[in-house]
């Protein structure tokens, strides 16, 4: 077939519109089947730590976070409990607390991570203990001239202090006529616990009289406001001085710490000596 020019004129914007038409339709099926934008769905991580997790007096302690992203962390957090007490936006994240003795009690720290897509995590929590000025001690606690400051139970002529034994010499002998009707023991009145607190009651004791009791028994035992806290059968020392530890957690500021022997209806007789007070602190 043959074209006049006007005729080849008409094929060439043919042409031309179709290979318009296919680069549309090309442009068109690369947007249709080309992969989505990625959407960050990963969380952080994060770890807090503290400078310190006793503080006995006035000053400041210094949390860290330890935050990490694979698209960047942009605000670290920090709680005390409930509240929300400060923020970092920059790497290392910190934040500087100054404690007072109006602080006084456990601080239980978290923080909080995001990054740039609005992902979150949290840290475990870190337990500060603030004690500033806590007195809580024990008066006469070795026992050495007399028993001054403590309040005895149920003695009978062969109990109550005595320099005949202790280490040094010095202590308490607690023994009762053996009855199951009462038990031998001493108390005293604390002042000065921080509620929320838990503490340690250390001290040594040995079995008085050796030849009667269960030596198996939990028979001496160390009570908190009459509520026994640590209970304890002879020592691993035998007739020698053995060491205790009971703990309790305060829930005022003034308890009454007591020991016993004779519990339970067994009549095993105990020596005790060096009674102390502290703050457990792991």
């Amino acid at each position: 077939m043959v074209y006049s020019s006007g005729n080849a004129s008409v094929v060439k914007l043919l042409a031309t519109g179709l290979l318009l038409g296919a680069m549309m339709m090309s442009a068109c099926s690369d947007s249709d089947t080309g992969s989505e934008p990625t959407v960050d769905t990963t969380d952080p991580t994060i770890a807090l730590s503290a400078s310190a997790n006793l503080v006995l007096s006035d000053g400041n302690v210094l949390y860290t976070a330890d935050a990490s992203d694979d698209e960047g962390v942009v605000l670290v957090e920090f709680h005390d409990g409930a509240s929300m007490i400060g923020s970092d936006d920059t790497a290392p994240f910190e934040l500087d607390v100054a404690y007072a003795e109006s602080d006084n009690g456990q601080h239980h720290l978290w923080a909080t991570a995001e990054d740039d897509a609005g992902n979150t995590a949290s840290s475990d929590t870190v337990t500060v203990i603030v004690a500033i000025n806590v007195t809580a001690g024990f008066v006469n606690p070795g026992f050495t001239d007399d028993a001054s400051g403590w309040t005895l139970h149920n003695f009978d002529e062969w109990s109550g202090w005595t320099d005949e034994a202790g280490n040094p010499p010095g202590c308490m002998r607690l023994n009762e006529y053996g009855t199951c009707e009462v038990d031998p023991g001493i108390e005293q009145e604390v002042s000065g616990f921080v509620p929320g607190l838990t503490y340690e009651i250390t001290g040594e004791y040995r079995p008085y009289v050796n030849w009667i009791g269960n030596q198996f028994a939990e028979s001496f035992v160390v009570t908190a406001d009459s509520v026994v806290v640590g209970s304890f059968a002879r020592g691993p020392n035998g007739l020698d001085w053995s060491p205790f530890t009971a703990e309790f957690t305060a829930t005022a500021f003034t308890h009454t710490i007591g020991f016993w022997a004779e519990y339970n209806c067994d009549d095993s007789s105990y020596e005790l000596d060096n009674v102390s007070l502290s703050i457990k602190t792991e």
